[in-house]
């Protein structure tokens, strides 16, 4: 073999056994990450926690205290909302592993058929170097730039959610509190959503084990 087609055998391996395993790390560390966010949102699970409570209330009691009845009915309007948001979470999660999947499955793809072409010695290797190279930079890039991006997507989405939500939800429930402190008596925990593992198991990028 050639000297500079070993460079493109060595550099293609290089992305095969290395950067494809590093980004595959990077993308688990995230969605590790994410889920411990998510669901360890104290704000939000409190909020859930009132909201449900308010609705096991209503269902099995009526309040005489019209005020009270009216703070009940806010917090199940609040219940909704997170009801709203959890479905908007997970498409928006959907959507990033979707996202993920596909990059990492051309990536690899691609990889795959320069280590045939560096095999079969068809295309010229200076060409098949430079491509190589750039497929090594996109690697990097994901790695880089676009997991962090998830991230910042799901942070913006997380932020906002609890800003719309948990306020509101704290102040009904201290308003019932001062009203009457037993009228929520057996408040449960709660998780605001659910995240099923579906939303970050991707099937890896394929690595090729030879050429």
């Amino acid at each position: 073999m050639e000297p500079i087609y070993k460079k493109c055998l060595m550099a293609a391996t290089q992305i095969n056994e290395q950067l494809l395993p590093a980004m595959g790390q990077e993308y688990k560390q995230f969605s590790r990450n994410t889920q411990d966010m998510v669901l360890g949102h104290d704000s939000l699970n409190e909020s859930r926690k009132f909201s449900k409570a308010a609705i096991e209330v209503m269902n099995t009691s009526q309040s005489d205290n019209k005020n009270i009845r009216t703070y009940l009915f806010r917090l199940e309007a609040i219940d909704k909302k997170l009801d709203m948001q959890s479905r908007k979470l997970h498409d928006l999660l959907s959507s990033i592993k979707d996202k993920f999947a596909n990059r990492s499955k051309k990536i690899a793809q691609l990889n795959h058929e320069y280590l045939i072409e560096i095999k079969d010695g068809n295309t010229p290797a200076r060409e098949l170097l430079i491509s190589i190279a750039k497929l090594g930079k996109d690697v990097q890039k994901v790695i880089n730039e676009e997991i962090p991006g998830y991230k910042k997507e799901v942070d913006f989405f997380m932020k906002k959610t609890a800003n719309d939500i948990c306020d509101e939800a704290h102040s009904v429930y201290n308003k019932i509190q001062k009203l009457d402190e037993g009228t929520l008596p057996h408040m449960r925990t709660r998780e605001w959503t659910t995240l099923p593992d579906a939303y970050f198991r991707t099937s890896g990028a394929f690595v090729n084990g030879g050429y």
